[in-house]
């Protein structure tokens, strides 16, 4: 019998329980209708179901009836998103550049010593034969472990969705779950290791920038709907016209702080500003000045601004018919190659990065009102009601990974060859089985993603020390 420690403990069961279940419930029901329907051919490593989509010919983005499709097809997907993966693409181009590839020693984590003024949390993660395992783990200063398991289980979403996971390429990589990485002078700064993040420095071209974890972002969606229709259901014009018309803001001041200072400074004693600072202090209850995401859907204006590095708020922002202000950037999200501050789509405005046009810039866009209105038609239209669908993203990340396969000059092992000491079948040195003159078995590297998920009593996220040990010692 197993006890646990507390009712803390069997709740963490439970939950990783339902956590594995519904994985496999997902892909299970995937292979079930695999089985159970006609393929036609086609050269798309990705096969779409006879009948399930009109022909390729016919077939445009509908986001009222595609938006929640995450097995669009990859011709599908380039049909519907032809600009969504620029970034991925700059990735590959800079290896190609610089006559790299990317080698089996570019995704082995950090020894102990070289993480010492480094300590990202980690993971080292292999994709084979369409199952998602994590073969390692480094903790970081920070307990980032929901934002990984966020970030994977889209990541393993998008994979599900496919008729055929097999027929995904095998890759191993590396995401750090972290912030960023390193900022410009730091250790580790553009080193030349590719890695997974959630955003990369404009001055770090090795990065492969992957949507972040984003765990409320869905919900988020449906909230934001709701608020957009109350506008379009009310007032003689409706939607954009009936907001509030101010610029809005809510923002920690710890976190991005010359910039967050100098918005609030610019911003205050105007009419047009309902920007400022919230005050949240958890272990106190104490929440004061705060916004709840949609209800930044109910300004005209919104203003948005970089923290520790990246923020992941314009994600959500861009899902408003509403004008976003955004300054000068320092660091790229997977879609950042979209925004444009000019031209016949134009989908936000630029503002200096010390937010010292601030008040000009609002000036203009309060005596343009039919710019502004066509400014924040197009942010719903571009983002919301496309590039930033979930559909979007599964296309997104299922071609970084077959991109990112492309430049890997390495076939990724499943197994660790081990010596058997129970006299097994002989099998040759790296590999399984095979005759050779030491006997020898395979053992699975690492732990596969529904089973990270639960958190085993015995060991810390199912890695055992001997794995940990052999893991060091592969490197």
């Amino acid at each position: 019998m197993m006890w646990f420690k507390s009712n803390r403990d069997s709740r963490m069961i439970l939950l990783g329980i339902g956590f594995v279940a519904f994985f496999f419930t997902i892909a299970h029901l995937r292979r079930l209708r695999i089985k159970s329907n006609e393929y036609g051919s086609s050269d798309s490593p990705w096969r779409y179901p006879k009948g399930s989509s009109p022909p390729q010919s016919s077939w445009h983005f509908d986001a009222n009836r595609d938006a929640f499709n995450y097995g669009l097809s990859d011709e599908q997907c380039d049909a519907a998103f032809p600009g969504l993966y620029a970034e991925i693409y700059r990735a590959r181009d800079h290896l190609l550049q610089h006559n790299k590839t990317i080698g089996r020693q570019d995704v082995h984590l950090y020894h102990a010593e070289e993480r010492a003024a480094r300590p990202h949390y980690e993971l080292h993660l292999l994709l084979h034969d369409g199952e998602l395992y994590v073969l390692h783990q480094n903790d970081g200063a920070w307990p980032h472990h929901y934002r990984a398991v966020a970030g994977l289980a889209s990541l393993y979403r998008a994979m599900a969705a496919l008729p055929d996971l097999r027929r995904l390429p095998n890759v191993e990589f590396v995401l750090n779950a972290d912030d960023y990485y390193a900022r410009p002078g730091e250790p580790g700064f553009a080193d030349g290791r590719p890695r997974f993040s959630w955003n990369r420095h404009v001055d770090d071209p090795w990065t492969w920038v992957m949507p972040d974890f984003g765990g409320s972002y869905a919900q988020f969606r449906a909230d934001a709907a709701l608020v957009e229709r109350e506008y379009m259901a009310q007032g003689k014009r409706g939607g954009w016209d009936d907001k509030t018309p101010k610029l809005a803001w809510r923002g920690s001041m710890g976190l991005g702080e010359s910039l967050r200072h100098a918005l609030v400074d610019a911003a205050e004693g105007h009419e047009w500003s309902d920007v400022s600072a919230m005050e949240i202090i958890a272990d106190q209850n104490i929440r004061n000045n705060v916004l709840d995401m949609a209800d930044f859907c109910r300004y005209k204006y919104l203003a948005h601004t970089e923290g520790l590095s990246w923020s992941g708020r314009l994600r959500y922002l861009m899902n408003c018919e509403s004008v976003p202000l955004i300054h000068e950037r320092e660091w790229v999200a997977h879609f950042y190659p979209l925004l444009q501050a000019s031209g016949p789509h134009q989908n936000h405005v630029a503002v200096k990065r010390d937010w010292s046009d601030l008040a000009a810039r609002m000036n203009d866009l309060e005596k343009s009102p039919a710019r502004a209105r066509r400014v924040a038609h197009e942010v719903a239209a571009q983002f919301r009601d496309r590039y930033l669908t979930p559909a979007a993203e599964a296309c997104y990340l299922r071609r970084m990974v077959a991109v990112y396969a492309t430049v890997q000059d390495f076939e990724p092992r499943s197994h660790y060859v081990v010596d058997d000491p129970d006299d097994a079948e002989s099998g040759e040195e790296g590999k399984v089985g095979g005759g050779g003159k030491k006997k020898k078995k395979g053992k699975r590297r690492g732990v596969s993603f529904p089973y990270y998920l639960t958190p085993a009593p015995y060991s810390k996220f199912g890695f055992l020390a001997a794995d940990k040990e052999r893991y060091e010692a592969e490197g």
